[in-house]
């Protein structure tokens, strides 16, 4: 088992105390017995890379999902179900098949080749959002799916597209844009009403559980990610954060939390390049890293649990 990543414990956003040394200590060493009673919770991890569809087995092995007949770059997962972007342009979906996994058109709008990929289902896997426009553009477009009655809706956003929309509330998606002072942060985007608020979270990357009470962020000045408890309705933080370090010179490029909010991936890059894909779980209200899998090269990578 990789030994289980430096742990700081820091203040929760709204500036509460420290947990006292003594008993963080004792959360980090009851987290390392837990690792040697239960078997790593390692399977389920979906990834996208290469063209390729896989996903962890008991193991911590990758092995193949079923993926559909184009080569995948992108995925996204939530409650069961899957979308994938494949090589073609095409939007494809699948959901809660146990054995053969049929998978059915998305009717989208075409992407230029060459267009990123960027997109994200909402906890429950009901909705899925996408972004469409150049990067470091003057704005964007998003559309937001309801894949179960097969209706959307477009949502123009007047900023500049910086990085992957996120889900980061049951109505609420988490943008990197670029405002109006050329500034970058994360925008939160309200779904039903089109609202968009500047620096709603200071992170370039989120994921939240599907009850919206565990959320994982990146630390952009540090390269760490952080986990904290939160409310579920507002976001509002409970307690200490979790801050799992990374390693010097690396940065995080996706986070991924399973429904319950029990297991963590992450994808980190070092500035050569290098990366790896982290899983983790928490025991004992402390995280500990149970696998670290290396990429094979530096092309873009997609991580979502499953189910």
């Amino acid at each position: 088992m990789s030994p289980p990543p430096p742990l700081r414990r820091t203040p929760s956003r709204n500036g509460l105390a420290l947990v006292p040394a003594a008993i963080a200590l004792v959360a980090i060493v009851a987290g390392l017995a837990g690792c040697h009673s239960d078997p790593p919770a390692v399977s389920g991890l979906l990834v996208a890379t290469a063209g390729r569809l896989e996903v962890t087995d008991e193991d911590a092995g990758l092995v193949a999902f079923g993926g559909p007949s184009d080569p995948v770059v992108a995925l996204t997962a939530a409650n069961g179900r899957v979308v994938a972007a494949t090589a073609v342009g095409a939007f494809v979906s699948s959901s809660k098949a146990d054995t053969a996994r049929p998978w059915t058109a998305l009717h989208l709008p075409a992407r230029r080749v060459g267009e990123p990929m960027l997109m994200s289902l909402s906890p429950l896997g009901t909705e899925l959002a996408v972004v469409g426009g150049d990067l470091q553009g003057e704005a964007f477009e998003l559309l937001i799916v309801n894949l179960d009655a097969g209706t959307s809706r477009r949502i123009p956003v007047a900023r500049g597209l910086n990085g992957p929309p996120s889900w980061i509330g049951p109505t609420e998606i988490g943008v990197v844009v670029i405002k109006s002072d050329g500034e970058s942060g994360m925008a939160g985007i309200d779904s039903r009403t089109g609202v968009v608020s500047n620096d709603v979270l200071d992170a370039r990357v989120a994921s939240i559980s599907a009850d919206g009470r565990h959320l994982a962020l990146d630390d952009p000045r540090t390269g760490d990610v952080l986990v904290e408890a939160v409310d579920g309705s507002s976001r509002a933080p409970h307690g200490p954060v979790a801050r799992l370090v990374g390693s010097a010179g690396s940065a995080v490029e996706s986070v991924s939390l399973s429904s319950n909010g029990m297991r963590l991936g992450a994808v980190r890059r070092t500035d050569t390049g290098a990366g790896s894909i982290e899983i983790f779980r928490l025991i004992d209200a402390g995280w500990s890293l149970v696998r670290s899998l290396p990429l094979s090269d530096d092309g873009p990578v997609s991580i979502a649990w499953f189910p």
